[in-house]
């Protein structure tokens, strides 16, 4: 939270006082969300690269199909979705200053698969602790 930290510290021969500000951060926009299939031909990734303290979620035909994931930080982030039935799935990201979406339509070769949306993993999930120790060693 945005404030001044304050750090007192006494023993019997001295007090020292050290005191910090901390301003708020500014809110990124968020980026528009690409969409990419992964492996089986019912999967898909939802992939946005720029935001903070964004909800990145799954809709089919309007309904929300899968838990959301928060990005407060502004880092890439992704959201996996197997499609269970065919439809118009649209993902979408947002924060208190902006909102995007972007959306593919699956057929009836869906029909059937067990549905589920789970955080992604791989090659993202990599590039997620590239930009963590990025910003480690920025602050460092």
């Amino acid at each position: 939270k945005a404030g001044t930290y304050t750090c007192e510290v006494k023993n019997s021969i001295s007090n020292e006082t050290a005191s910090i500000t901390v301003g708020k951060e500014c809110t990124v926009a968020v980026s528009k969300p690409t969409i990419s299939k992964e492996g089986g031909s019912c999967s898909f990734l939802c992939t946005v690269e720029r935001g903070t303290e964004a909800n990145l979620s799954w809709y089919r035909d309007g309904q929300t199909k899968s838990i959301s994931r928060t990005l407060f930080r502004n880092t890439p982030m992704g959201l996996a979705l197997t499609a269970h039935k065919g439809g118009k799935y649209t993902c979408e990201v947002k924060n208190s200053i902006s909102r995007e979406n972007n959306s593919i339509t699956v057929g009836k070769e869906c029909t059937g698969n067990r549905a589920g949306a789970a955080p992604a993993t791989g090659h993202f999930s990599v590039l997620s602790c590239f930009f963590v120790l990025i910003l480690v060693q920025f602050f460092l």
